[in-house]
């Protein structure tokens, strides 16, 4: 089935089906049955199994889900089977955090290049990763085969990143700003506001029982 007929909270499910599903194998769980997997994230086996027919047919009837094999099919679904570059746009408390995170090259991505407009960072090392300027990213971009780019730059560099980005045929987007992204239909954006889940988190805590 093309990709843009499958409901897009199937494709967020996916993610976590992926990650339990690694969980199982850390704990030696060889079979998994729909309910089981269902259960464990709070989901109906229903949903479970029709999320999985939009791919191919996965598990036998009565007998559940081999749990690597199907693990090593949503990782190749989802692309994170095969090595996905990523570039970096801002090195910046935030940049540094993420370029040090270990769970990206866990997971199949590698922050190949890394990108500031700042003097002070250029041609410095991060985490093993040389600081490159701005102005050099569309090339270099095109050369590593960049996939996917995380943007955590300032407000008013955004949309100059963003151009840099679009430009040199990206067409995915992380994006670490509180900037909505003006692009193109064929490039997706996800974004990701701390401050949105702290305002949430915050009225939860003063109203508790708005959350049962």
């Amino acid at each position: 089935m093309p990709i843009s007929k499958i409901p897009d909270a199937t494709i967020k499910r996916l993610s976590l089906y992926n990650k339990q599903l690694r969980r199982l194998v850390d704990e030696n769980i060889d079979i998994v049955r729909s309910k089981e997997l269902a259960d464990l994230l709070s989901l109906t086996s229903t949903q479970v199994r029709k999320d999985l027919s939009y791919f191919g047919k996965f598990g036998r009837r009565k007998k559940g889900y081999d749990v690597k094999l199907l693990l090593s099919s949503l990782c190749k679904i989802l692309g994170v089977a095969s090595d996905n570059r990523i570039a970096l746009f801002g090195a910046g408390n935030l940049g540094r955090a993420l370029l040090g995170y270990k769970g990206f090259s866990e997971r199949g991505f590698c922050i190949e290049a890394i990108f500031d407009a700042d003097p002070e960072k250029i041609g410095k090392n991060f985490f093993g990763k040389i600081c490159m300027p701005v102005s050099d990213a569309e090339k270099i971009l095109g050369e590593k085969d960049i996939k996917i780019a995380i943007i955590a730059v300032p407000d008013d560099a955004v949309d100059s990143v963003v151009d840099i980005v679009v430009r040199s045929g990206v067409k995915s987007i992380l994006n670490f700003t509180p900037r909505r992204l003006q692009v193109n239909n064929d490039v997706m954006v996800r974004s990701v506001d701390f401050t949105d889940k702290l305002e949430q988190l915050s009225y939860f805590s003063r109203h508790p029982m708005d959350n049962k």
